[in-house]
């Protein structure tokens, strides 16, 4: 009886043994899967959108509003957004869209901080609906432009 429990504690220390040297041979691997467990799963497998910032673009010519204006919806509805940054590139376009961004950056700017990026271009449309912004702000390299309007007509 002696032996058999002689027995079974040396075969519970050669298992703790080779579990130990299972350990010590692969504990850089070990902890790099723990690393990319730990950073690439999250607890509950859903990942967090924590932002409170939020970008808008408007770029190209201004035909339509309709993209912008319920990206600036979602920025009111949203009480996590903080701010918006309004990043224009758009040389302009027709008066109506251009007004209807302009009042919707005024009702945004109202309720949160809103900052106008020119990344490229910001004339004509573009630069009226980026005036009701808190700031403007931009790049040495873009180009700025008036409030102005060309009509055409004939002269008889």
């Amino acid at each position: 009886m002696e032996e058999s429990k002689l027995e079974q504690k040396k075969g519970l220390f050669s298992l703790i043994k080779e579990i130990l040297g299972f350990i010590q041979n692969y504990f850089k691997a070990i902890i790099f899967l723990l690393i990319c467990a730990f950073l690439f799963i999250s607890s509950n497998g859903i990942q967090e959108d924590n932002s409170n910032l939020m970008r808008i673009d408007l770029k190209g010519v201004i035909l339509e509003s309709d993209t912008v204006l319920e990206s600036i919806n979602k920025a009111l509805q949203n009480h996590n957004i903080k701010g918006v940054l309004f990043v224009v590139d758009s040389p302009g376009g027709a008066v109506a869209p251009s007004l209807e961004i302009s009042m919707a950056i005024k009702r945004l700017s109202n309720e949160k901080p809103v900052v106008a990026y020119a990344a490229g271009t910001m004339a004509s449309g573009s630069y009226y609906a980026s005036a009701n912004a808190d700031y403007i702000v931009a790049n040495p390299g873009s180009i700025i432009g008036s409030i102005g309007v060309i009509m055409q007509s004939f002269n008889l």
